[in-house]
């Protein structure tokens, strides 16, 4: 896995959240996930819970351990992908999402 490979950093996200947490995704969304992967950690986690057919919100300690998850590979994947910070905050960088082919943010 190269730094540029957002995919591969997806892909590894997904099969350790599988591993460690039960959340085994159908193949059609992986594929989702890395094409259009949502740039914040909580769009994420709620992205993942979703394509298991289940509600974050019903499911408070196990959400917070897939987004404490998600965000730990997240901050390792710098730039662009946002850790949640909010928006009036000074330094915040905007998400951008990932192009077709090379994988530089747009």
């Amino acid at each position: 896995m190269t730094r540029h490979d957002p995919k591969a950093k997806v892909r590894q996200l997904l099969y350790e959240l599988c591993v460690d947490l039960g959340f085994c995704l159908p193949p059609q969304e992986h594929h989702r996930l890395q094409e259009a992967p949502p740039a914040d950690v909580d769009g994420f986690t709620d992205a993942v819970f979703e394509a298991e057919g289940m509600d974050p919100g019903l499911h408070e300690e196990l959400r917070r351990q897939v987004r404490d998850r998600v965000d730990r590979h997240m901050r390792g994947w710098g730039a662009p992908w946002s850790t949640g910070i909010p928006d009036d905050e000074p330094g915040e960088r905007r998400p951008r999402p990932f192009t077709e082919g090379d994988g530089n943010p747009l």
